[in-house]
Formats: C-alpha cells, sequence, structure tokens
C-alpha cells in the first residue's frame, strides 16, 4: 500500500517537473522580452527627448537591468527544478528501500 502511494507521489512530482520544463520555453521568450523592451523605451526616451548620446550610453544600464532580472528570474526557477528532482529522488529512494524490505 505504501509502495502504492509512493509511486503515486513520484509520478505526481514528475508531471510537475515536466511542467515546469515547459516553462523553460516560455521563459526563453520572456528573455527575449526582458532584453528588448528596457531597450526600446530607452532608446525612445532619450532620442525623444535628449540626444543620441545619451541614447547609446543609456543601453548598457537597461542591459545590466535585464541581466539583474533574468539573473533573479532564472534562480527562482532553478530552485524549484531542483528541489522537484530532490524530492522525486528522495521518493524513489524510499520506494526502492520499502521494496527491499
Amino acid at each position: 500500500m505504501d509502495t502504492e502511494n509512493t509511486e503515486k507521489d513520484i509520478l505526481k512530482l514528475e508531471k510537475e517537473r515536466e511542467k515546469h520544463i515547459t516553462k523553460l520555453f516560455w521563459f526563453a521568450l520572456e528573455i527575449a522580452i526582458i532584453f528588448l523592451v528596457p531597450a526600446l523605451i530607452a532608446v525612445f526616451i532619450s532620442l525623444e527627448f535628449f540626444s543620441r548620446k545619451v541614447a547609446i550610453v543609456s543601453l548598457p544600464f537597461t542591459f545590466i537591468i535585464s541581466w539583474v532580472i533574468v539573473i533573479f528570474r532564472w534562480k527562482k526557477l532553478n530552485a524549484l527544478l531542483t528541489k522537484l528532482d530532490k524530492d522525486i529522488l528522495e521518493l524513489k529512494k524510499n520506494k526502492t528501500n520499502a521494496g527491499n524490505n
């Protein structure tokens, strides 16, 4: 009976992990947007209200800000996937140990 519940838990966690892996595709698109939108806004505002030099100087700042956002988002997603993998591995170990007894 316990082995059956463990197997269900493993399947549930594996499905959840697959769902999050699918989110990685959307995360890649999100990264493109994270880099594109601030750069376009910076260039538009700089060219509209200031000069071309200001637009060129503002781009490195938007690039750095975009990387900071991406790193924080990646750490959050990676921590979640790591936890799921750890839980799956632990349940599989428990299942194996219960089968040996």
